[in-house]
């Protein structure tokens, strides 16, 4: 048995873009060490990246299994300079891109594994594991909630459906066929979920959920990074949609992600008017106020939690009620602006203008070009 979780192990290729991570990089190659031999693991140092980060992945891996882009691109490109630099779709069966502040489970692998060989007819295309945060602030504490509550739901309704919405960059282990016949784009913010869609829209091949895989990432530490990384995912969502010419593709994965864009939006307006709208509500029958929180507060909030805080062991989130309010508030405000940034063109000049639809650009043409490999 150990050799055989050894023989599927080998077929992996991790490959990890790291700018400026010497804090967190050497933790995430040493836990990876443990499971996987150093030759399947890969490292590309992207732009603006002055720390020590290129010498500990040089130090602790084989010296050609790490490049330093210097100042070339960001994460897209380093993820697709790395896949073809390293010709992995040619060396590997599978390629699992890790971020740096990312640290797998040990059965990680051996549960995703057990997925793709259990696939006779090869019909899988990516198997994405779930996302654990750690409980550290009341910030990270709201996000442990989140995380369960969006991948025991969401998540796992789309592995049904087949409609799973985004491949998360750091828990998921793609056939390599995938890249022999797309890439990580960068005509929007978020190049995983980007792929995603790409997946649907191609017909590459359906994608599995496995909640048995997990996944230890960092959060963020402050309100700032928070609101600047939701903003990014949002953002990035609004730009899928435009790109890849949501809900009008004909697919089941069109409905999903017009159900996700609606109940976002509903959530963001009913936030917006309820905060504007509370002093007069209050003022003439404050039971059209009282009586919905009391419902969500004891129907949904208050089991979802409970449930989060059993199973984690986690009894401290009770003291962090007011804060997870405050933090549903402004999710839902920060997903409003993101749908007008994108899908209504209010923007600064130039955020985001590059819009491409489904048509085949020339960086596409590039990557899939013979000469190339």
């Amino acid at each position: 048995m150990i050799n055989k979780r050894k023989q599927r192990r080998s077929n992996i290729a991790i490959i990890i873009p790291a700018t400026n991570e010497e804090f967190v990089i050497e933790a995430t190659l040493t836990a990876l060490l443990v499971y996987m031999s150093r030759k399947d693991v890969y490292v590309v140092v992207n732009n603006r990246s002055k720390d020590r980060t290129y010498k500990i992945a040089k130090k602790l891996l084989s010296a050609k299994n790490v490049i330093n882009l210097g100042k070339v691109g960001g994460k897209a490109t380093a993820l697709n300079t790395g896949i073809k630099k390293f010709k992995l779709t040619k060396k590997y069966d599978y390629i699992m891109p890790v971020d740096a502040d990312t640290v797998p489970a040990a059965s990680f692998y051996d549960n995703i594994m057990e997925i793709f060989y259990q696939d006779k007819k090869n019909r899988i295309s990516a198997v994405i594991g779930k996302v654990v945060g750690k409980n550290s602030s009341w910030i990270t504490a709201y996000r442990l909630w989140e995380y369960e509550l969006s991948q025991a739901i969401y998540k796992s309704a789309q592995n049904i459906l087949g409609t799973i919405a985004v491949c998360p960059g750091c828990a998921t282990v793609y056939r390599s066929r995938v890249f022999s016949n797309s890439f990580f784009s960068k005509d929007t913010v978020t190049e995983d979920m980007d792929l995603t869609f790409e997946i649907h829209r191609k017909k590459l091949g359906l994608i599995k959920y496995c909640p048995s895989a997990t996944v230890a990432t960092q959060d963020p530490g402050t309100l700032k990074d928070f609101v600047k990384q939701i903003d990014k995912w949002y953002k990035g969502f609004w730009q899928c949609v435009l790109k890849h010419n949501v809900p009008w593709g004909g697919q089941k994965f069109d409905l999903e992600i017009a159900l996700l864009a609606t109940e976002g939006v509903f959530n963001g307006l009913l936030v917006i008017s309820l905060f504007f709208l509370s002093p007069l509500i209050l003022l003439h029958n404050y039971r059209f106020l009282i009586y919905p929180l009391l419902f969500d507060f004891w129907l949904f909030f208050m089991p979802s939690l409970i449930y989060v805080m059993v199973k984690f062991k986690e009894v401290t989130l009770v003291a962090y009620i007011p804060l997870f309010y405050f933090m549903r508030v402004l999710t839902g405000l920060v997903f409003i602006r993101s749908f007008l940034k994108v899908m209504m063109g209010i923007s600064k000049s130039g955020e985001w203008n590059r819009t491409r639809r489904w048509q085949l650009s020339t960086e596409r043409k590039l990557w899939l070009s013979p000469s190339l490999d």
